[in-house]
């Protein structure tokens, strides 16, 4: 089941002047640029293509060409989304004080480990696609070695989910109830890399109620609930059979066998769900426009 949230742009200050060089990101109190890359700024509806440039005090981004995630995908249409991306605008720039930064985390980045999320003091974040993985993890390296103030954990290995969890005293605030059961919750996908900013990694919620007939259930009743001890494919002698089937008749020496061929969490499912609510609704339509060109190219 997902999780259904009001998707809003945050408000970064713009910088009016271009980041063309090291000089203008300085200021009397900075020092050089500790690190300065090729980036992508994420967000559910857009990327954004830039750079992203660090110093002792502040984080940068540097944008320079708005484009749909499809048109990355694809090659149908492209010099068309970069002709409707030209007319608008080319995309705001960002500048925050690393005081602000509360929480860094890595993130998978169309199943490459190239991502990383920046949580803010005034509850925004940001999500930045790097290249490789070193260079990830070279940014991630620069930006804890200024020890920004206000950050909540600092990793000299890098923000493991394990380590987070462990260091975070979670599962204690939750059994002594001083956190809700959502907050607990949105707080294990955070962790466990889920975000909002990348449809493919939308947050989830467990698939726990057994009973969807009676008109009234007594959550006190422990039959209500499901076997948490088993996954979800074997819920019943029929649904582990059906995957057993399929796993014991793939032959392919190509591809190893597999149980499940799909994920739980995908964009179609996510927009299927949420379809009803912008920006979803015109995401959806722009996956079956996506699908439909695809199958008229292959056809």
């Amino acid at each position: 089941m997902s999780m259904c949230a009001e998707v809003k742009e945050p408000e970064y200050e713009v910088v009016e002047k271009p980041l063309e060089d090291e000089k203008q990101v300085k200021s009397a109190q900075e020092s050089d640029v500790l690190r300065d890359v090729s980036s992508e700024w994420v967000t559910p509806t857009i990327i954004t293509v830039g750079s992203f440039a660090l110093t002792t005090l502040y984080m940068y981004f540097e944008a320079r060409e708005v484009r749909s995630h499809t048109a990355k995908r694809r090659g149908v249409d492209r010099e068309k989304d970069q002709r409707k991306s030209a007319s608008s605008k080319v995309g705001k720039d960002i500048k925050r004080p690393l005081s602000d930064i509360q929480e860094v985390h890595y993130r998978r980045y169309q199943l490459r480990r190239t991502g990383l999320e920046i949580f803010f003091t005034d509850q925004t974040n940001v999500f930045f696609h790097f290249h490789t993985e070193k260079a990830r993890n070279e940014v991630y390296a620069k930006l804890m070695a200024q020890r920004p103030p206000n950050l909540k954990q600092y990793y000299s290995q890098g923000p493991t989910p394990a380590n987070v969890l462990r260091r975070s005293k979670l599962t204690e605030d939750w059994r002594a109830r001083r956190i809700t059961n959502f907050e607990y919750l949105m707080h294990l996908n955070t962790i466990a890399g889920r975000t909002f900013n990348d449809l493919t990694q939308y947050p989830v919620f467990p698939w726990v109620l057994s009973d969807y007939e009676s008109e009234t259930i007594d959550l006190n009743d422990p039959r209500v609930y499901r076997d948490l001890s088993q996954p979800v494919g074997a819920l019943s002698a029929d649904r582990l059979r059906m995957f057993q089937d399929r796993y014991n008749s793939l032959e392919d020496e190509s591809m190893p066998k597999f149980h499940y061929g799909t994920h739980y969490s995908s964009s179609g499912a996510i927009l299927f769900y949420l379809i009803r609510m912008e920006p979803f609704t015109t995401q959806a339509i722009t996956l079956q426009v996506w699908s439909l060109c695809c199958f008229e190219l292959f056809e």
